[in-house]
């Protein structure tokens, strides 16, 4: 170890999830923090086109036994299989794999421990961890929440007092993804957060752009409107289909207005199932008044997805309201990154970066439908936008929250 510098550990439990933002977060937070000595402590192998500065990676969360015998939630059956799991050493409580871990690095109360992705389960793990080491030498932990439908709600089990005073404490330092997220975390609970922590997912700021070939041509050709991303519900994935034939019907009598290319990111074999999310797309036609209709299969490579992003003209984003009142989204800090125009479903959250002309939001699938075709007839109309969020994004990462110690 380098003499007096301090080291960060990124603990991320999701490195085994493929998709999402939590294979590319531990290279994004050794970008924003680039003076720290930077360990990764996860559930699986990273990729080594993900690690950048990150000196070593531990896999021992892989052995974490998550559920404890004292969950209400647990039935006799499954208390015993977490009892034979200790015994025979296949698993390990959460504070016994933290405690071997800093250990191992000789880690100190001068180091961080920053988890840029809480779930409730680790939220509990590391509270709990953390009442249990009261007074050892522990690195000062920073945690970013990420919303889920309910944010918070399973607070209760462990306290909310518990938390505040770990907060007053500053043993522990809490950051949000949203200002709605932060606002609801203080209003119902009295708990103070910052949403300064951004973590860019696939795209960067100093990115090399792709090959001309690969990117969006400006004011020539059809305008490709990406829908990326794994389809889900909450993503309002099953309303791509009525959206698409909303703009068919705008282009029954319109011969003159640009064409419109629509990329949809779902994989061939699910959307010829019958799902309820992507059976309607499968069954569309591909082509129909104007209005080109792709599948892009899931699973591709970041470098293939940076390619795709980049060849879009905007982003859709039909999220539904009620499910994303307080989560963020790496498509949108993608599109912003790479300047790319949103469409989004009013009343989500991650509207401080759709607040700089960048972006229109929409409500019904006939509005989605108006402000594609409205775009096709200005594809410049938020290019000076674009420019705005850009800078904003920028300006989050170059400053970041300083990672505060314990006085």
């Amino acid at each position: 170890m380098t003499e007096h510098m301090t080291r960060l550990i990124i603990l991320e439990s999701n490195i085994s999830v493929k998709g999402g933002h939590y294979q590319t977060t531990p290279l994004a937070i050794s970008t924003i923090y680039p003076k720290y000595e930077h360990h990764l402590l996860c559930d699986a192998t990273l990729p080594m086109a993900y690690r950048g500065s990150i000196r070593s990676v531990n896999t021992s969360l892989a052995r974490v036994e998550w559920k404890t015998v004292n969950d209400p939630q647990a039935t006799w059956f499954n208390k015993m299989k977490i009892h034979l799991r200790r015994i025979l050493a296949l698993r390990s409580g959460f504070p016994e794999v933290m405690q071997a871990y800093c250990q191992s690095l000789k880690i100190t109360r001068d180091d961080h421990l920053l988890v840029p992705s809480c779930s409730k389960r680790l939220m509990r793990a590391i509270v709990r961890w953390l009442q249990a080491s009261d007074g050892a030498d522990l690195p000062t932990v920073h945690i970013r929440c990420i919303a889920e439908s309910e944010p918070f709600e399973y607070m209760q089990e462990f306290g909310v007092e518990t938390l505040r005073e770990l907060i007053d404490q500053k043993r522990l330092f809490l950051y949000t993804e949203t200002r709605a997220h932060r606002a609801i975390l203080l209003q119902h609970y009295g708990i103070k957060a910052s949403n300064t922590l951004i973590v860019p997912c696939n795209i960067y700021p100093d990115m090399e752009r792709p090959a001309a070939s690969c990117v969006a041509s400006d004011l020539i050709g059809p305008l490709t409107v990406g829908v990326l991303g794994g389809p889900r519900p909450d993503k309002g994935s099953d309303r791509i289909a009525p959206i698409v034939e909303a703009l068919r019907a705008l282009y029954a009598t319109d011969t003159e207005t640009t064409q419109v290319d629509v990329m949809v990111q779902v994989s061939a074999a699910l959307a010829a199932q019958e799902n309820h999310i992507c059976n309607r797309l499968h069954n569309l036609p591909a082509y129909h008044n104007g209005v080109n209709l792709r599948f892009l299969e899931t699973g591709i490579s970041r470098d293939d997805y940076v390619r795709q992003l980049f060849a879009c003209d905007v982003l859709l984003i039909p999220y539904l309201a009620d499910k994303r009142r307080c989560q963020g989204s790496g498509i949108i800090l993608d599109a912003v990154f790479a300047k790319r125009p949103l469409i989004y479903t009013k009343g989500i959250a991650f509207e401080e970066y759709l607040e700089h002309g960048n972006a229109m939001e929409a409500v019904s699938d006939a509005e989605f439908a108006q402000r594609i075709y409205a775009l096709a007839r200005d594809r410049g109309a938020l290019s000076e936008g674009t420019e705005r969020a850009y800078g904003f994004a920028l300006q989050k990462i170059l400053n970041p929250p300083v990672l505060e110690k314990p006085r």
